[in-house]
């Protein structure tokens, strides 16, 4: 088999955030999320050793490079030799391999838990008010206290001799100090400061001399943060200073963020009336407790967290943290207030104040920080205004996502690790960076997400062994292109500007392509231009419904068309509106406007017919989801009593009535992805107990039940999930999910038993996400697209209800997706679109199938000239069109080569067409050469002395002297007219 990319969707490439950020080392290397936290990537420093590990949320592929706001990434936590964090879904982990990055789940809780803490050996988080301790699966998962943990930022837990500290909250102590020491028995609430249910909610700092320090709320009606610090008793749980405080918490985070720690003493922002903000130290004990009045009487120095550099501390001080706002010096101090100073003065300005992003990240022998000098940079400090200077200039990126250097950087291997976006970085975008420190030593360490197009094909169709695409460039407007093979094969018909909003729709009506493109109808054809407008007047088409040889077109108004101008007209009695439309049973099924109620909705049918035109009332309002069964219509719809359920129609307002109400009261079970499969319709609907599950129906109530109700989930996950059937063999296949995997291919034949998983792609609660099932031929394969944590999201086959579907190609190698959709066989080629990493690209997949299918000619019209001698005429005409399915030309041969002389009367000519499989298709158009030739006046006797006739003149009068033509010129003449020259020629495009 060979996959070949024929050609790109996009007009125009654009720059690609990769978006480096929360950096974390891991054995010998750095892990990051990337992709607004989408991807999880892992880097040993340099460009050959930053690859993708795993894609973790799905996006889709015509959506552009984030540019709205990227959201927080998560907080991973190391444990032994693997990482955690907690999706959106759940829980998930990675050794920094792609089989070992995968999504652990719920691990059998109710609802998704708090981010996990590594203490002990073990993970501890909280879900649905309750402490748990875990080893990462679902077995080991032990309940501990009744007490959960908040999930407070930076420090969510202390491990302080041998105790994990967090803040809790419970029923009895509301929000207070707790500690665990991996037992229920040794889980407890510390102290409860503000006592009953009301709340200290303590932020811890971190720890200091084996106690954990913290700061909470008092509880006298003010929200002042003090200080205080616990060896895990109530009586050891003091408060360190009686004036110094963290400010006020309207913020929700307080002044300080956690302690630092140089020789022995913590260190950390506070504040008191007298002094204003300044540097706290604490040894963990008020008599140890002190601030340190950098600036004299209550003007502050506003002091932001320190950083340790050799012997010494070093920190920002700012009366507002940002870059291009505040006013920002470097400080150095060895702990003590004489021993605290200015770094001397700082470029740009004598006062050595300048814009900073909050954040001194210590790496190899320097202190690093997003700075101000002309626009944003990267400044590095030893500690002396000599060598604190400019490392390299940035480009502002804050105005769709906030970089921390404390979270988005990481020091590896002697140097830092972080993200940056270069002022001359045309090419590349907010990308993965290092510096040692130096000029030269900063630089791009590598750029996973190249430029990329953000066109994207809208739809597949196959018509007369060709390919149909509309496709959407990434700007505006919209294409239609008829492909037969490789470019030059693929040409433009049809160009639109019609947005998103009005998506060029196809259809095939007797033998010819329709194409709604904003408010026209085009239709194909084979002329040299291959398409041509359908111009009729009043005519506002929205989508295009196939009908057999005609086609509707729902919209404000309802059309129908058999591909002819003159055919497309108004449908008779139809109402305003038409929405939902569906051909079933030989009649359009629809949503349309009630008679006389301009703001009611309900069921209509139509075969298009004058006077076949019937609305079968209001009720089963909103119907959609239209399906034959025999003679029956099932679909979906709402009324007075009950929610949106299964209804069913014989065409008559009597016989439109309710099938069952699955899931009683006004919620409903909300049917949907209606099948019809023998003698029952499958569908997607939820119960009684709030459970979306496979259901089927006969169209009766009593005929209506579960399949496989106790375990089969439907398992959505955004992106991933068209929810729909297909038959093959005697089983329908689905994407279902369990309680013993995640989303999977499963089959059923009807029956609970046989309602069975095809196979666990991803093993264990991750999910391959399946979908775009198409069968190839009835013998098969199956083909759909599904993930792999190697491979990504690619194509895969079954060949066997029984087998095991295998990957058909890796259309990007290594764990990221090209996410092929949109499958559509035209003969023995599969065609379907996918992302190179470049942007979504029409793709051509062939020897999956055996080629049996001819190729296609067009013969040129019929020739008729005037005969210009007694030979007849030399007639020239245009080779056939041909193409085959396999996209590559045949070899294309002729009866007649053009510019043959052809004889008097009417003569065959028939081009064949071979593909490389053998395969032959034949075309014959006539060339007729009308007039007389001279009369044949006999035989000359051999005696008579007469001299042989002269040939004819090339007069082009096609005629000769004398009563008749010589017998030799008539056989010459009719040799010529058996003749048959053959030429081979390569065919060109239609």
């Amino acid at each position: 088999m060979t996959v070949q990319r024929l050609a790109d969707f996009s007009s125009s490439r654009q720059r690609v955030h990769t978006g480096p950020m929360a950096l974390t080392t891991l054995g010998g290397y750095a892990l990051f999320f990337g992709e607004n936290s989408r991807a999880l990537y892992r880097t040993d420093g340099t460009s050959e050793g930053t690859h993708l590990l795993r894609t973790l949320k799905w996006r889709p592929a015509s959506m552009t490079p984030d540019i709205g706001g990227w959201s927080p990434p998560p907080r991973m936590v190391v444990l032994g030799p693997q990482a955690w964090w907690l999706g959106q879904e759940g829980l998930w982990t990675t050794d920094g391999t792609p089989e070992g990055t995968r999504w652990v789940g719920m691990l059998g809780l109710p609802e998704v838990a708090t981010p996990p803490v590594a203490f002990d050996g073990a993970l501890y988080f909280s879900s649905e008010g309750r402490l748990y301790r875990s080893d990462g699966t679902a077995q080991g998962t032990q309940e501990l206290a009744q007490v959960s943990m908040k999930e407070v930022a930076p420090v969510q837990a202390q491990d302080v001799g041998g105790k994990l500290y967090f803040a809790c909250e419970s029923a009895a102590s509301g929000g207070e100090l707790c500690l665990t020491d991996g037992t229920p028995a040794g889980t407890k609430v510390v102290t409860d400061l503000v006592p009953g249910t009301a709340s200290a909610s303590p932020r811890i700092l971190g720890s200091i001399a084996g106690r954990v320090v913290f700061s909470a709320t008092t509880g006298d009606g003010t929200s002042v943060r003090r200080l205080y610090s616990s060896d895990g008793t109530e009586a050891g749980t003091l408060l360190l200073h009686p004036f110094a405080s963290l400010g006020e918490d309207a913020t929700g985070s307080g002044l300080a963020v956690e302690l630092t720690v140089l020789q022995g003493a913590a260190y950390f922002p506070c504040q008191s009336e007298a002094t204003g903000q300044e540097l706290c130290r604490t040894e963990g004990t008020a008599a140890t407790t002190q601030i340190l009045d950098l600036i004299p009487g209550a003007d502050s120095s506003a002091p932001r967290k320190p950083s340790v550099l050799g012997t010494k501390l070093y920190f920002q001080a700012c009366d507002n943290l940002g870059i291009h706002q505040g006013h920002c010096r470097l400080w150095s101090s060895d702990g003590t207030l004489a021993g605290s100073a200015l770094i001397g003065d700082l470029p740009p300005n004598n006062s050595g104040g300048i814009g900073m992003s909050p954040g001194l990240v210590p790496a190899g022998d320097a202190l690093f920080f997003y700075g101000e000098s002309s626009g944003p940079a990267l400044w590095r400090t030893d500690g002396t205004a000599a060598g604190t200077h400019v490392l390299g200039q940035l480009t502002s990126v804050e105005n769709f996502v906030v970089l921390d250097l404390r979270r988005d950087s990481v020091a590896f291997g002697g140097k830092l690790l972080f993200t940056a976006f270069g002022p001359s970085d045309v090419e590349y975008g907010l990308e993965l960076w290092s510096s040692d420190g130096s000029v030269n030593g900063t630089q791009r360490v590598s750029d996973p997400t190249p430029r990329r197009g953000k066109g994207t094909a809208l739809q597949l169709l196959a018509q007369d062994e060709r390919l149909f695409v509309t496709a959407h460039p990434g700007g505006i407007g919209q294409a239609l292109w008829r492909v037969e093979g490789p470019p030059p094969g693929i040409r433009t018909l049809h160009v639109s500007s019609a947005s998103l909003n009005s998506w060029i729709g196809m259809a095939p009506v007797n033998g010819r392509l329709l194409l709604t493109s904003a408010s026209s109808l085009w239709a194909t054809d084979d002329t040299s231009q291959g398409i041509h407008p359908l111009n009729v007047a009043g005519l506002a088409p929205g989508s295009l419904i196939p009908a057999g040889d005609r086609a509707f077109l729902p919209g404000r108004q309802l059309w129908q068309t058999d591909g002819t101008e003159a055919g497309t007209v108004l449908v008779e009695a139809a109402p305003a509106n038409v929405s939902h439309a569906a051909f079933v049973n030989g009649g359009l099924w629809f949503r349309g406007q009630a008679p006389g109620q301009p703001d009611v909705q309900g069921l209509w049918t139509s075969t298009g017919q004058p006077g076949v035109t019937t609305f079968l009332g209001a009720v089963g309002a909103e119907p959609a989801d239209f399906t034959g069964l025999g003679s029956l219509t099932l679909f979906s719809a709402r009324d007075g009593d009950a929610g949106r359920e299964l209804w069913k129609s014989d065409g008559t307002a009597a016989g439109t009535v309710r099938v069952a109400d699955l899931r009683p009261g006004g919620e409903g079970s909300a049917p949907e992805r209606l099948f019809a499969w023998k003698d029952h319709v499958y569908f997607w609907a939820t119960g009684a107990d709030g459970v979306t599950t496979l259901w089927k129906s006969d169209g009766t109530e009593a005929g209506t039940t579960r399949l496989r109700a106790a375990t089969l989930r439907r398992g959505v996950e955004y992106g991933w999930d068209d929810g729909g059937f297909i038959a093959w063999g005697d089983a329908l296949y689905f994407a279902g999910q369990d309680a013993e995997g995640g989303r999977e291919p499963w089959r059923t034949d009807g029956s609970d038993s046989g309602t069975v998983r095809v196979a666990d792609l991803v093993p264990g609660p991750g999910s391959s996400n399946p979908n775009g099932f198409m069968w190839v031929s009835p013998e098969g394969p199956l083909l759909f697209a599904a993930y792999s944590p190697t491979k990504g999201r690619e194509l895969w086959r079954l060949d066997s209800a029984d087998g095991t579907p295998t990957l058909v190609a890796d259309v990007v190698e290594g764990p990221r997706s090209s996410q092929p959709e949109k499958l559509t066989r035209v003969g023995s080629t599969l065609y379907f679109q996918a992302d190179d990493g470049t942007g979504m690209g029409l793709y051509r997949l062939r020897g999956l199938l055996a080629d049996t299918f001819a190729p296609r000619l067009r013969c040129p019209p019929p020739r008729e000239v005037t005969t210009t001698s007694n030979q007849g005429a030399s007639v020239s005409f245009e080779s056939a069109a041909a193409y085959d399915d396999s996209g590559e030309p045949p070899v294309l041969e002729s009866t007649h080569a053009s510019g043959t002389t052809f004889p008097i009367g009417a003569t065959s000519v028939t081009f064949t067409a071979t593909d490389a499989a053998g395969n032959e298709g034949t075309c014959t158009f006539s060339v007729t050469v009308t007039g007389t030739s001279q009369p044949d006046a006999g035989p000359t006797p051999p005696d008579a002395g007469v001299p042989p006739p002269e040939p004819p003149d090339d007069s082009g009068c096609g005629c000769q002297s004398g009563a008749s033509s010589l017998p030799w010129t008539m056989a010459l003449l009719g040799l010529l007219g058996l003749a048959r020259r053959r030429s081979r020629e390569v065919s060109e495009e239609p």
